[in-house]
């Protein structure tokens, strides 16, 4: 093995061919994601992996006849990614806008108008491909309260 590489959530790098620094590298992860971890990279990690606490492995690689058998299952894949399932504790960290904006921007809560979360709702909108239209009737109404 040359290299194993991985990053956690909260940013920290990887970069050895030591299987023990690895094991010790993914202590209390709860997941394990990888392109075509499954088919692969299991085979030379199963020994870690086994003895780690990790609860689950999620392969990203969808085959190549999948996509030419079910071609719309690229945008059934385009659909649901970075949706949270609202289930688990990877999506309430890794797609939590609380999260993001304390890690790009170094702040801890979005800026509100008169009590009202507008800067909260404009970035929701904007991840979760609302429409501008509804954003911006939003806006107006949560303004037009205030007059």
């Amino acid at each position: 093995m040359l290299d194993i590489g991985a990053v956690t959530g909260d940013g920290r790098e990887f970069h050895s061919d030591s299987q023990s620094e690895f094991a010790h590298f993914i202590k209390g992860c709860k997941y394990i994601c990888g392109h075509n971890i499954l088919n692969h990279d299991l085979k030379y990690l199963q020994e870690v992996i086994s003895k780690s606490n990790v609860e689950r492995l999620i392969d990203t690689l969808t085959p190549s006849w999948v996509l030419r058998n079910y071609p719309r299952v690229e945008n059934i894949l385009r659909f649901l990614r970075n949706k949270s399932c609202n289930a688990c504790d990877y999506c309430a960290d890794a797609l939590s806008l609380d999260s993001a904006l304390t890690k790009f921007f170094g702040f801890k809560d979005f800026r509100s108008y008169n009590g009202n979360p507008l800067q909260r709702d404009a970035v929701r909108a904007a991840g979760w491909d609302d429409s501008v239209k509804d954003m911006e009737t939003r806006v107006k109404t949560s303004i037009n309260a205030l007059e």
